[in-house]
């Protein structure tokens, strides 16, 4: 179910993640996924993708001893500024003043 999609994403936070792909996981099309996940987890199935790449970068920066760089690539950024952004987004602050 949703739950369990929920956690797969929290537990492989640097792949690509697609909503048709999560929902096919779920028994779900992806519309009613992308409802039925808003109504039980309380947010969108991409602001969950995007929050658990962000905390696993928080747990990388301050714990694995890696880089802003390394981080990036290591959760599937292709674009380190983009990360940056987001991530100052969901944390208030850029990835190198966590690190």
């Amino acid at each position: 179910g949703i739950y369990e999609v929920a956690n797969y994403v929290r537990q492989h936070p640097g792949i690509q993640h697609r909503v048709e792909e999560l929902a096919a996981r779920a028994g779900l099309s992806p519309r009613y996924f992308s409802i039925k996940f808003k109504e039980l987890t309380g947010i969108s199935v991409q602001a969950h993708i995007i929050r658990m790449r962000i905390e696993r970068a928080q747990h990388l920066l301050l714990h694995a001893g890696m880089n802003v760089t390394e981080v990036a690539e290591a959760l599937g950024y292709r674009d380190i500024f983009f990360f940056s952004r987001q991530f100052k987004q969901y944390t208030g602050k850029s990835p190198s003043e966590i690190r």
